[in-house]
């Protein structure tokens, strides 16, 4: 929360219990301290932010043992005036609910996800797929990594909500049960 910047994230960890903690925390804690240091946001800024928290989770994860392969989703919605932006790496989501409509505005990272999207399983079967959680891009897990972040080009309007949650939510519940939810 800087003057006009507003942002709101959700960090998933992986990597065991302490690494997930570490890992997710760190995400939240250095794009927090990145955002209030910042004056305008764009699409390449909060990009090269999130890749920079992504280096130092990665370094943190090779120079402490205990804390090798951990990992965080990282899923977030930043208004800037006007303007509103919103990114993702890993499988937590951010949807928008408009006029009693529930629409996911993230792509998961996932590898079912790529299954699904080359046409190699149907929707029935990627649903409760073996390999459902395993995720294709992480902050820290690996040297190198893409983020997806965009401006929204349909601006918020009264009565839009919304939602930002993780695969432990979204992985239980349908689009129609978390709009029924809210």
């Amino acid at each position: 929360n800087h003057k006009q910047i507003h942002v709101f994230v959700v960090a998933d960890g992986m990597g065991g219990v302490q690494g997930g903690k570490v890992a997710s925390e760190m995400a939240v804690e250095l794009l927090a301290s990145k955002i209030k240091a910042i004056l305008s946001l764009s699409e390449d800024i909060l990009r090269t932010l999130i890749l920079d928290i992504h280096k130092q989770i990665y370094n943190r994860s090779l120079s402490d043992s205990n804390l090798s392969g951990m990992g965080t989703t990282l899923v977030g919605l930043a208004f800037d005036g006007a303007k509103v932006y919103f990114f993702n790496v890993g499988d937590s989501r951010l949807y928008l609910v408009r006029d009693s409509q529930i629409r996911q505005l993230t792509s998961d990272h996932t590898v079912v996800n790529e299954l699904l999207s080359s046409g190699a399983i149907t929707q029935d079967q990627a649903r409760n797929h073996p390999v459902s959680h395993m995720l294709t891009r992480s902050l820290g897990a690996s040297a190198e990594l893409v983020v997806d972040c965009f401006e929204m080009t349909d601006k918020p309007g009264l009565g839009d909500q919304f939602i930002l949650c993780s695969d432990g939510l979204h992985g239980m519940l349908d689009k129609q049960a978390l709009l029924d939810l809210r």
